[in-house]
């Protein structure tokens, strides 16, 4: 009967090493394969990441593509030449300095007031609808001291050629202030009627 019981006790001692054993497999093949789930996720989230990070770089890529595209455009684009104001032109403006408008008008002024050969300083110009009115001084390189007084003048386009039609200043000037009771502008507005007020101002 001991010898049974001694038995018993042994197998059932066996068979708790046995379900030990057991839990403790089984305890360590559910850990593997979470750390292996882990894994994978993470090599899932790297791959996605390194997926991420290549399609932004092929975008700055296109994006750069975009702008030297762009930049070679613009440096062999015609640019657009600014339209030099001629006698037509609808409004006042005053001529490209050293233009040809300019020099055409001046060339007339001096050859209005027999100042041909020496220099004339453009102090105000207006040009509009074919009429000119400016402010000049005279300048005589070979007597630079000599300060003139300045004068005015108004020109008249026709048919493509400047010629100045009235030139006055210094006491002349004064003198036609003077017996009308007019600023020099306001006289000429009066004079010449047809021409653009707006040169005037």
């Amino acid at each position: 009967m001991k010898g049974k019981t001694a038995l018993v006790i042994a197998l059932v001692a066996a068979l708790i090493v046995i379900v030990v054993l057991v839990t403790v497999l089984a305890t360590r093949r559910s850990g593997d394969q979470q750390t292996i789930d882990e894994a994978r996720a993470a090599q899932q989230k790297a791959e996605d990441d390194l997926a991420a990070s290549q399609q932004k770089v092929t975008d700055l890529e296109q994006k750069a593509a975009d702008l030297k595209r762009q930049l070679r455009q613009y440096k062999t684009a015609t640019p657009t030449p600014t339209p030099t104001p001629t006698a037509t032109t609808t409004g006042v403006y005053t001529p490209p300095k050293g233009g040809t408008e300019w020099n055409a008008i001046v060339a007339a002024v001096k050859n209005k007031i027999h100042w041909t050969t020496k220099d004339l300083t453009v102090k105000k110009l207006k040009v509009q609808d074919g009429w000119a009115y400016g402010v000049y001084q005279q300048v005589d390189p070979a007597d630079p001291a000599n300060v003139y007084e300045s004068f005015s003048a108004v020109c008249r386009n026709t048919a493509g050629v400047w010629k100045c039609v009235w030139a006055v200043g210094g006491a002349d000037a004064t003198d036609i202030e003077d017996q009308t009771g007019m600023t020099i502008p306001q006289y000429l507005q009066k004079k010449y009627p047809q021409a653009p007020a707006t040169i005037f101002k």
